[in-house]
């Protein structure tokens, strides 16, 4: 089998999984979920070893997927936990994407201005959070892109020469209010021979 066919037979097999997992309120059985994906998906063979590997990768991705005993004593079997919360049905947490973090680091680098203050602090304490969690191949391409993009300021100034800017930043922050703040860019004049 081509590798792009067994893909999409694993795509489908998962997809498969997740629906009857998803439509049972109880504990599923391997046999039973076996029988259900040859016959839905017409497959020859399936394995138990292929189905734990097929349910613990979606528990990978974030679905409360669980393998349980029943109560009647029935053999072990795999269950969706089921949330009363519609919105929260299957939708495991979503991973960041490099854009997100590029466009967070980009966002970082600009407010280095306010290093030493409260709003730098949170800054740097949410991106170390981030950075510490993010996986090898997300890390190492998040390393690519810094190298890549540069925040330019000739003269960064410092946090204490915009007093009003932070203290209102501040005050925000701390009593959790909405603030409207428009920076604007000065002109800069170059002494120079015309």
């Amino acid at each position: 089998m081509s590798p792009n066919l067994a893909r999409h037979e694993q795509f489908l097999r998962i997809w498969r999984l997740l629906q009857r997992l998803d439509s049972s309120r109880h504990p599923v059985s391997d046999e039973e979920l076996i029988d259900h994906l040859k016959d839905v998906l017409g497959l020859q063979s399936l394995s138990a070893r292929t189905l734990g590997r097929d349910c613990e990768f979606l528990v990978s991705c974030g679905y409360p997927i669980e393998r349980t005993l029943p109560t009647d004593g029935r053999k072990q079997g795999w269950q969706l936990v089921h949330s009363d919360d519609q919105d929260k049905r299957w939708s495991p947490p979503e991973p960041l994407t490099l854009l997100e973090l590029t466009a967070l680091m980009l966002a970082r680098q600009q407010l280095r201005f306010a290093e030493g203050t409260l709003l730098w602090t949170g800054i740097e304490s949410l991106w170390k959070k981030l950075v510490a969690s993010l996986p090898g191949t997300l890390s190492d391409q998040l390393e690519v892109v810094d190298h890549t993009w540069h925040v330019v300021d000739e003269k960064p100034r410092h946090y204490s020469d915009r007093p009003r800017l932070l203290s209102l930043l501040t005050s925000a922050i701390s009593s959790s209010t909405e603030i409207e703040i428009s920076l604007h860019a000065t002109a800069r004049r170059h002494a120079g021979a015309s």
